[in-house]
């Protein structure tokens, strides 16, 4: 969802002026990394929760 407003706000900004489009895209590249460590720590917590019990023998 908030890849979504990033790429929304991106897309308005490009009507506006320069100072406006720089004051709605600002929080753009925090809120990507945090998105990817969001996303990065889920797909771990996923992954761990699926995987499949070692086999003995």
């Amino acid at each position: 969802m908030r890849l979504k407003q990033l790429t929304f706000l991106t897309s308005a900004s490009a009507d506006l002026s320069a100072g406006a489009a720089r004051e709605l895209t600002a929080p753009a590249p925090e809120a990507a990394v945090g998105c990817a460590v969001t996303l990065a720590a889920e797909t771990r917590r996923r992954r761990w929760a699926t995987a499949p019990a070692p086999t003995t023998g």
